[in-house]
């Protein structure tokens, strides 16, 4: 090997598209997936159409697709929209406002994450640094309060996988991750 030849190259790649392997790669199209993208393309087709979203709650294994087929629908939604808004005037147009929220963030030692803890989260994303929640020390209503507000003051609509607006007030739930052994 001479000097200016590095001691990384070599001719042979075992991985055609190394890319896809990465944790925020999004595919251009799901297979196998159909029945299930229909399904969590009826939450999304409502704001398409300028009405208020469906809610939905994705659960599954980790490495299943829950977060790739989100961002690929969102994608396409916010494609979508953009080309719709070109046609429209003004008054007409639609925003898109996306709060991305990895609950696994949250988790505490028993695998759970409440949704206290997203709400706090998402409020959190709203917030400046010296305005940020803390973790603990809030009463739930008021957590949930705050949350809607931040998204109150973005206007519009939203689509909350937690529950739906009318049942903010129900109790606390527990969103469960799966371990692997």
């Amino acid at each position: 090997m001479t000097t200016s030849e590095s001691i990384f190259k070599d001719e042979v790649e075992l991985i055609e598209n190394a890319e896809v392997l990465e944790e925020d790669y999004t595919p251009d199209e799901f297979v196998c997936r159909d029945e299930v993208l229909e399904d969590y393309l009826d939450v999304y087709k409502p704001i398409y159409k300028g009405r208020p979203p469906e809610n939905a709650f994705l659960y599954g294994d980790t490495g299943v697709g829950k977060t790739a087929a989100t961002k690929y629908l969102l994608n396409n939604l916010e494609r979508d929209l953009t080309s719709k808004n070109e046609s429209l005037p003004k008054d007409e147009q639609r925003e898109l406002n996306v709060i991305w929220v990895n609950c696994e963030n949250f988790t505490k030692t028993d695998d759970t994450t409440s949704s206290y803890q997203i709400a706090i989260g998402i409020v959190n994303k709203f917030r400046e640094p010296g305005d940020k929640l803390s973790n603990t020390g809030y009463a739930p209503r008021d957590v949930y309060s705050m949350m809607y507000e931040e998204f109150d003051a973005l206007g519009g609509r939203f689509c909350d996988p937690r529950r739906s607006r009318e049942n903010r007030e129900r109790p606390d739930d527990t969103v469960r991750y799966p371990t692997r052994t």
